[in-house]
């Protein structure tokens, strides 16, 4: 089988999710193909799957600082983003071209961020390839109100997707009862591990001397994009009634997106008696620091108000790290309560500070945690079992295709022989 997994962003969490599940079709004896940027922050790595940097994108990963933007920034950023939607079309329309081209016979997107990319995707469709998407989110979380237009295209979008993966059975259903979806092309498949970070992990001790930390500290640590759904007002309050004694540290770690104040938020940590304890890094950290990042915490923290999976829980557990997370999508399926770590209801502070309390009284039972955590990770959310469930919907689907799925009348359609 030949699949094209297209992922235009080069940087980040979701090509580092292609990378791994590319390799895991790879070790079922897929032929697989990632589509990326010319940006691939993973071509140091060892592939075992073929990558064609065709797009000339740039990053989604935009670090913001603690400060505040002035108006001439805001107009800046304006007008650069009607210049990306001209460089937009024209890559997206140099995508199709080259998948009409190599005609695989499995095309797999990942996020579809901008619903006018339904021009392409019938192109595609109409040109009788199948399309299907693993569905990290089908909407916005930090600006949930589309408007009328914009849900039509996305409905039509997601209509040309023959199937579509979830990686949790909550936002399938919402998903399914949305769009009126055939429940019979989505499927439900786990986030795989993060082992990717072992892979590339580097030593970096001179991380102890940026966050200031000594010998004997400990790490409470929230990583990953900054966001107002992912509830750091949550973990800082938590951790501010908390009042843990000076060798706690509580280490903030991750780019902030467009929709957060960071200013606000370290506001909130300076006014606190606990300000020499909170740690900010509003940085994206290049992958060979994040294992060694990660190994500082005794505990990693995911206190989000609405998700529906974490790659940061499973990088924790990568590297035998316990956590607390909220449960909100597939947090509470993922985390075995008190044998992986603690579950605690979103926005709710006291619970979570609570369950921080109990993680530094018994720091014997958290490392057992993360070594439970460990052993999952190697098992249950090994990528080839992930990859070889994925490669059998595709069999099945494609058997089941009609030899000519496009209608005759279909202006795009050409028999083929």
């Amino acid at each position: 089988m030949r699949i094209a997994v297209i992922e235009p962003d080069g940087s980040g969490g979701l090509v580092q999710f292609a990378y791994q599940l590319c390799s895991g079709f790879a070790a079922s004896g897929a032929d697989v193909t990632l589509v990326t940027s010319q940006s691939y922050e993973l071509a140091d790595l060892p592939h075992d799957f073929k990558v064609e940097r065709r797009l000339e994108l740039w990053s989604r990963v935009e670090a913001r600082g603690l400060a505040r933007i002035s108006t001439a920034q805001r107009l800046w950023r304006a007008s650069r983003r009607a210049w990306r939607g001209v460089v937009l079309l024209r890559e997206w329309a140099s995508l199709t071209r080259f998948l009409l081209r190599q005609r695989y016979d499995v095309i797999q997107f990942g996020v579809l961020p901008f619903p006018f990319l339904v021009v392409f995707l019938e192109i595609l469709r109409r040109r009788g390839l199948f399309l299907a998407q693993v569905c990290h989110e089908f909407e916005n979380r930090e600006e949930p109100q589309a408007g009328a237009v914009v849900r039509r295209l996305q409905r039509r979008l997601f209509a040309d997707l023959s199937v579509v993966f979830f990686l949790s059975e909550a936002v399938r259903q919402s998903f399914v009862e949305r769009y009126a979806a055939e429940s019979g092309r989505t499927y439900v498949v786990p986030h795989g591990n993060e082992d990717i970070f072992r892979l590339c992990a580097r030593p970096a001790p001179w991380l102890k001397t940026r966050y200031g930390l000594s010998e004997g500290d400990v790490v409470i640590l929230y990583f990953g994009a900054v966001r107002p759904s992912k509830g750091l007002e949550d973990l800082l309050e938590a951790f501010i009634r908390l009042a843990p004694p000076p060798h706690v540290k509580l280490l903030i770690v991750g780019y902030p997106t467009k929709h957060v104040d960071m200013e606000n938020l370290s506001a909130i940590a300076a006014a606190s008696p606990m300000a020499g304890q909170v740690v900010f890094d509003p940085r994206y950290v290049p992958k060979e620091e994040v294992g060694a990042l990660v190994e500082l915490a005794s505990v990693v923290v995911l206190p989000y108000r609405n998700a529906t999976q974490s790659g940061v829980l499973h990088l924790a557990y990568s590297f035998a790290r316990p956590v607390i997370a909220t449960a909100t999508g597939e947090l509470a399926r993922a985390v075995v309560p008190g044998r992986t770590g603690l579950i605690v209801p979103p926005q709710a502070p006291d619970a979570l500070k609570d369950a921080l309390a109990a993680i530094l009284a018994d720091p014997d039972h958290a490392r057992a945690m993360g070594r439970q955590a460990r052993q999952l990770s190697d098992t249950r959310y090994a990528w080839p079992r992930i990859a070889r469930t994925m490669l059998d919907v595709y069999g099945h689907a494609l058997a089941a295709r009609p030899r000519y799925p496009c209608a005759a009348g279909d202006p795009l359609f050409r028999e083929r022989p």
